[in-house]
């Protein structure tokens, strides 16, 4: 196994994880929140696949926001919902988002949220398996700071795995408080 294959079975491995685990859950839970300026399991997952997004499109490839898929491909006006201004630098992928703008958010349909999950990941497979013999280690630069490949991919998949921990949070504190 090359790094590149062990890098894409550590990320499908993780992606399906979120699928599996949401596959069967109930539709309130997936749009449930503890309180008004958290976000919902649908925002995270989206969240998640924006990240991607936006790492693969911006910081790897060295585009503009207009070639992120959720742009490139009418993914914001399928759901009417257009993130361009919003958060930090203008990434409009969740982080550093206002309680206004998350609650601003779509309850984006299951199978609709899953379409533009497994794009984002198809992308980033297809960037890896695309990239020279020691492409990983290449450097690439978003503003002030340069970087290989590899650390870029290696912060969005972590990002990735952390979110998992925060979907079971979040249907272990729905679980107690449906029995309290």
């Amino acid at each position: 196994m090359t790094p590149i294959e062990m890098l894409i079975d550590l990320m499908e491995f993780n992606a399906n994880w979120i699928k599996n685990e949401v596959a069967d859950m109930p539709t309130e839970l997936l749009y449930w929140t503890p309180d008004p300026a958290a976000n919902s399991i649908n925002v995270t997952i989206w969240h998640v696949a924006r990240m991607l997004d936006v790492f693969l499109v911006r910081f790897l490839q060295g585009q503009t926001q207009e070639d992120e898929l959720w742009f490139r491909d009418g993914w914001d006006k399928q759901v009417n919902y257009d993130s361009r201004g919003l958060g930090i630098a203008g990434f409009g992928s969740v982080i550093g988002y206002t309680a206004e703008e998350v609650a601003a958010i779509p309850q984006f349909e299951r199978a609709l949220l899953f379409d533009y999950f497994d794009q984002t990941h198809q992308a980033i497979y297809d960037y890896l398996r695309g990239l020279p013999e020691g492409g990983l280690d290449e450097l690439r630069q978003w503003g002030k700071n340069e970087q290989p490949v590899y650390a870029w991919v290696r912060h969005v998949f972590q990002d990735s795995v952390r979110h998992c921990g925060e979907i079971l949070t979040l249907q272990a504190m729905r679980e107690r408080q449906q029995q309290a």
